[in-house]
């Protein structure tokens, strides 16, 4: 089982699965904040202790940060606690959690006008653009640095169309992209569907997310549309790609992942779709990139400084794709590559630490 796996299985206990809470990777932070219930919204589980739920909230990524607040299931301690948070969405959060609190701490919600919900009684378009300008959208994060919760669209509010083709469509007005993603979050999660369409008409972008086929596709042009199509292997990345989509549209899902403008393309081999990603990438800079964001999604430093892990505790029949691409990558760099201990799992890839690598993995870390 791979560390997403991990992250998201019911078979583990919270305090095993809260070990990941430091990972590398902004994806499986953001799984280990789903949890189970996200593969499957019947899975009852205990939640995630709080001090771990209130640093995967304070974290740097907007994808992890949000997580939290969309938890079916969240402990009474940490909800109380999202009453007095900095974020206007975190005490949004409380407010729909609000059965399980304490009658005071009931009151002290209601007595915030900022946690109301956006279009909630008593407050105005007037009230909510006052709070929005005065509340702190910062935040103080375990580590004593302040982090943005959501940077607010300029120009805004921003609007998105939510669709599954039953021409039930929903049509959202929001001010960020983490309101954007709450709000579509309870949209996929309230429907069955085999694709899911989150449409930017001002923009001419769209993104498709297929979870029963591991298909998401991203597409931009009006007047020409222009399609790519990337395979996933889990249906808990739909949400994820979703957060980027929000953030940064179309451009924003370029690191996702190997992008093909034919779907067909996509029946190809694992091996053959890694190698051919790979020979996209024709200058040093972008494959050091490239090697560097593969680190970030899956690897670790070897505790002797001495060696970057790549799939680290991933099988072989993991990442085939992603694996492929990066053994061409590094050929194509003259990185060194290493042995794996006898005890490593059989898809790590390991190789010497190389001066271009660290500053690159630096940045992503």
């Amino acid at each position: 089982m791979d560390r997403i796996g991990f992250a998201m299985s019911a078979g583990a206990e919270p305090v095993q699965r809260a070990r990941l809470a430091d990972d590398p990777s902004p994806e499986v932070r953001a799984a280990l904040a789903y949890g189970p219930e996200r593969c499957d919204p019947r899975t009852a589980v205990a939640p995630l202790p709080d001090d771990v739920c209130a640093r995967l909230l304070d974290g740097p990524d907007p994808s992890v940060r949000t997580a939290p607040l969309d938890s079916p299931r969240l402990a009474p301690p940490f909800v109380a606690s999202l009453a007095s948070h900095r974020d206007p969405a975190g005490r949004r959060r409380a407010v729909r959690a609000r059965e399980i609190l304490a009658p005071g701490e009931r009151s002290a919600l209601s007595a915030d006008p900022a946690s109301l919900p956006y279009g909630a009684p008593g407050r105005s378009p007037d009230a909510t653009a006052l709070i929005d300008r005065a509340s702190p959208r910062l935040s103080e994060s375990p580590r004593g640095r302040r982090t943005t919760m959501a940077r607010p669209y300029d120009p805004g509010p921003k609007q998105f169309v939510f669709a599954v083709g039953d021409g039930d469509d929903q049509k959202v007005s929001v001010g960020d992209p983490q309101e954007a993603y709450v709000a579509f979050s309870a949209f996929f999660r309230d429907r069955h569907s085999g694709t899911y369409t989150i449409g930017d008409e001002p923009a001419g972008q769209s993104l498709v997310l297929m979870p029963d086929q591991g298909v998401i596709a991203r597409v931009k042009g009006a007047d020409r549309p222009r399609s790519e199509y990337l395979r996933i292997d889990r249906a808990n990345r739909c949400l994820p790609s979703a957060m980027l989509f929000f953030e940064n549209g179309y451009a924003g899902l370029d690191h996702l992942g190997q992008w093909f403008s034919d779907l067909a393309d996509l029946d190809a081999s694992p091996e053959t779709r890694g190698s051919a990603r790979a020979a996209t990438f024709t200058t040093e800079t972008a494959a050091i990139e490239e090697v560097a964001r593969i680190w970030a999604d899956s690897g670790t430093v070897d505790p002797s400084d001495q060696y970057y892990v790549f799939f680290d505790s991933r099988d072989v029949d993991d990442d085939r794709a992603e694996r492929a691409e990066l053994l061409a990558l590094i050929e194509f760099l003259g990185i060194e590559r290493a042995d794996a201990p006898a005890e490593a799992a059989g898809g790590e890839v390991r190789v010497r630490t190389d001066a271009r690598l660290a500053a690159e993995c630096a940045r992503w870390s």
